[in-house]
């Protein structure tokens, strides 16, 4: 239970401090806001934030599909 305690009062705090920092940062040196798994020493690497999907001409045309209005349903379509 003290285990459990510990992940939620870290949780808490990391969210606190990224606030604070991603407030304070300088957006023209920092590539991406602070999450507050990046400061939860609970968190394990893997389920951290990645840095997201390339965007490609390979994925584009899905990409359009999926934000359009009128793109329908794109899975299965082809």
């Amino acid at each position: 239970m003290s285990n459990q305690r510990g992940k939620h009062e870290w949780q808490q705090t990391a969210l606190l401090a990224s606030i604070l920092i991603n407030a304070n940062r300088d957006a023209t040196k920092q590539r991406r806001p602070v999450a507050p798994d990046d400061l939860n020493p609970y968190v394990e690497e893997k389920t951290r934030r990645r840095e997201g999907v390339r965007v490609c001409k390979a994925n584009r045309e899905i990409i359009k599909k999926l934000c359009s209005k009128r793109g329908g349903n794109v899975i299965g379509a082809d």
